[in-house]
């Protein structure tokens, strides 16, 4: 378990959840159309375990950058714009977010529309991030002790909706020292908040992480400077275009890291989602793309998710067919936003089985079509598990990425992830799962789980792109 739990208030609602097909074992309601080995128990647990009495108590978090903006902002555009309203924090609830990180609410320069948002928040069931310069790294003192801290945040830091700060976004080297100090106050103010950095990709330029000695030593200086209570990063691996759409391979391997960490210091982990275009950088994305790049995150035991963005912002950032958030400028609610509603809520289906579980590793398998080859995605990886008790053997007609995990009572749990460029949606994948000593499996495709008989310990399915399933094998 994670060192830090907080209960999310999240609004009630209904989604409509389908499930993975299978060519083999005998289930119903389903469609035809889904180096070294891990620590393993002598014994295998004998029954079908039970998840629902975590339903309401382990809710994974969903989170979305940019709120609906307050008035300051948005009058650059129009002055009648009114977006930040309880109809547009309902909306942003029913897209399945719980959590939302404020970038131009901030406290000192307009306060009465950063306790609106909370109020709004409180009422819609969110929590908030929020933005206040008074508790910023860049703005830390040495002399500032956690009686400041607590006094400059006295009129909001016992609201309902405040869930933390938003700390630093994507810092340099140079800022570790501040931040890793405030932090140590932070916590003392606040032990069961969120002081909440994010941090920069592999990918970022050297000029960006502060150093030319690599994204190793800057992940590694982080922790060691900071001390961090959590771990986010923003990983966008959809590059190209629609047309001629590209994966970046380091997208594993950085989870792998971030993952590998996190087990470590037993600490949560977050990831934002590429939920926006940006003008030749990122590619806007469809319903497999989000697909994907949220099962990639849940294959390496992400304790929740981020939108980048929710609301298009105000700043640089181009708004056009092909780079826009899930809400626009002047408020128009894209075909994005039903898309993510529906990725979300998927999640929200089985989020209390997956954070029952404990991420083991990362095993790969080279696709028939690959002919034993590992793309370079998969040669990246640093530490694959080679095998797994659990399994007697795995075939795919394309690359296969599965995530290892094992719960407390000694289930053990599989998530595999058709890993092929979503970009191309017609990328289906038959695969076969072989598992040892089971009779069952409890597969969770989309949100929804089904119990399955297994013939010899087989189950087969086809995954579209961007698809995983969960996988619990299990003897009756």
């Amino acid at each position: 378990m994670k060192k830090k739990i907080i209960a999310l208030s999240m609004a009630a609602c209904i989604a409509a959840l389908v499930g993975c097909g299978t060519t083999s074992g005998n289930t119903s309601g389903a469609s035809d159309n889904a180096s070294e080995s891990v620590k393993e128990s002598s014994s295998v647990p004998v029954g079908m375990p039970d998840y629902s009495e975590y339903e309401t108590t382990r809710e994974m978090w969903i989170g979305g950058w940019n709120p609906p903006p307050p008035k300051h902002t948005t009058a650059i555009d129009d002055e009648s714009y009114d977006f930040q309203t309880l109809e547009r924090y309902q909306q942003m609830a029913d897209a399945g977010i719980n959590v939302g990180i404020c970038v131009y609410e901030e406290k000192t320069g307009h306060p009465d529309e950063f306790y609106n948002a909370l109020d709004l928040a409180e009422q819609a069931g969110i929590k908030l991030l929020v933005m206040d310069y008074d508790v910023r790294p860049e703005n830390f003192d040495a002399n500032i002790t956690a009686e400041d801290l607590l006094r400059k945040t006295a009129s909001y830091n016992e609201h309902p909706a405040f869930l933390g700060h938003h700390a630093y976004d994507e810092p340099g080297v140079d800022a570790f020292d501040n931040i890793g100090a405030m932090k140590k106050v932070y916590e003392k103010a606040f032990p069961d908040k969120y002081f909440y950095v994010n941090l920069f990709p592999s990918y970022s330029s050297a000029r960006s992480l502060g150093t030319n000695s690599g994204y190793d030593y800057y992940f590694q200086h982080f922790i060691d400077r900071v001390d961090p209570d959590l771990l986010s990063v923003d990983y966008y691996p959809l590059k190209g275009s629609a047309l001629k759409p590209v994966l970046y391979t380091g997208l594993l391997s950085n989870y792998e890291l971030y993952a590998e960490n996190v087990k470590l210091y037993d600490i949560p982990f977050y990831a934002f989602i590429g939920t926006m275009g940006f003008t030749s950088a990122i590619r806007q994305p469809s319903i497999y793309d989000l697909r994907f790049m949220v099962n990639a995150a849940l294959m390496f035991g992400a304790d929740g998710i981020n939108h980048f963005c929710y609301w298009q912002p105000y700043d640089s950032v181009i708004e056009s067919d092909t780079t826009h958030a899930m809400i626009l400028r002047d408020g128009t609610v894209t075909d994005l936003y039903y898309d993510c509603k529906t990725v979300n809520y998927e999640v929200k289906g089985f989020d209390h089985v997956l954070m029952s579980f404990d991420w083991q590793g990362i095993m790969v398998n080279a696709g028939e079509l690959s002919e034993g080859k590992l793309s370079a995605s998969f040669k990246q990886l640093k530490h694959p598990l080679e095998s797994h008790k659990r399994i007697s053997s795995i075939t795919s007609e394309r690359d296969l990425a599965v995530g290892v995990f094992k719960d407390d009572a000694g289930y053990d749990g599989f998530y595999m992830l058709n890993y092929n460029n979503p970009g191309y949606s017609d990328l289906k994948n038959k695969i076969t799962v072989k598992f040892n000593n089971a009779d069952k499996a409890i597969i969770y495709y989309r949100g929804e789980g089904k119990t399955v008989e297994l013939t010899n310990g087989e189950y087969s399915c086809e995954l579209e792109a961007g698809d995983a399933i969960f996988a619990i094998p299990v003897k009756d």
